[in-house]
């Protein structure tokens, strides 16, 4: 006797008679989650390089002038493009949307430090940016 249904509230009659599901923010294209997880990898690769060059400068008293600006570049260009990865796949990702382009440049110059995969990831993120569903998302989410 206690119980009735939720459409037996006046207070919840309202709620329940509306046929649209709530409102939700835009669904992140695949292709746009890919940048994001593409730049946190590429990221976290430039780190690592980091210590592959410093390892292979000091071996080699020979190439120290070539690995020690390149491991510095690497390391500094991998903190950059963490940061940016961690934010693209945060919920909030729309103010840092017009900075993914110059990350993924970053990874491309990251083959000044002899980093091929980060060269690799640098380009198919540049290619995947340009996929119109992924430009029409970043415009709709940076006007917000």
């Amino acid at each position: 006797e206690d119980w009735r249904r939720l459409d037996q509230f006046p207070e919840l009659a309202e709620c329940l008679s509306q046929s649209d599901p709530p409102m939700h923010a835009h669904a992140r294209p695949g292709k746009f989650q890919a940048v994001a997880v593409m730049t946190l990898v590429g990221g976290i690769v430039s780190l690592l390089w980091t210590l592959l060059v410093a390892w292979a400068g000091l071996t080699s008293l020979f190439f120290v002038c070539c690995f020690i600006p390149s491991g510095l570049y690497s390391f500094i260009a991998g903190i950059l493009i963490t940061v940016q990865g961690a934010r693209l796949l945060g919920q909030n990702a729309g103010p840092f949307l017009p900075r993914t382009a110059s990350a993924a440049t970053l990874m491309i110059v990251c083959i000044l430090a002899f980093n091929p995969v980060c060269l690799v990831l640098g380009i198919i993120n540049h290619w995947l940016l340009n996929d119109p569903a992924v430009r029409k998302y970043v415009a709709t989410q940076h006007t917000r």
